[in-house]
C-alpha cells in the first residue's frame, strides 16, 4: 500500500479536486531567482525528479530557503508564496 500525499489546500483551491496532483515546476530562492530542476538547494534538498508538492514538501523548501514555487497540473500553472502552502 502507498503514501499518496495530501495537496495543500491553496493549491487544491486554486487547481480544483478533479485536477492531476500538482508537481513542482520551478522554485524561487532569493538571491539566486527562479530555479528548475534538476536543482539542489543549499541545505542538500535535491530537486531532481518530478516532486508533487505537499505540505510536507513545502516545509522542507522553505527550511532551504524557497520563498516562492511555482506549481503545474496539467496545463495550468502558477505561483505560491511559500507560507500559502505550509499553513
Amino acid at each position: 500500500m502507498g503514501y499518496r500525499a495530501q495537496v495543500p489546500p491553496e493549491a487544491a483551491r486554486f487547481f480544483g479536486q478533479g485536477a492531476p496532483h500538482p508537481i513542482v515546476n520551478e522554485v524561487f530562492v532569493p538571491g539566486r531567482g527562479w530555479k528548475r530542476g534538476p536543482h539542489v538547494l543549499p541545505n542538500g534538498l535535491s530537486l531532481g525528479r518530478v516532486q508533487h508538492i505537499s505540505r510536507s514538501l513545502a516545509r522542507k523548501l522553505r527550511a532551504a530557503g524557497v520563498t516562492g514555487v511555482n506549481l503545474r497540473s496539467g496545463i495550468r500553472q502558477a505561483d505560491f508564496d511559500i507560507k500559502e502552502l505550509t499553513r
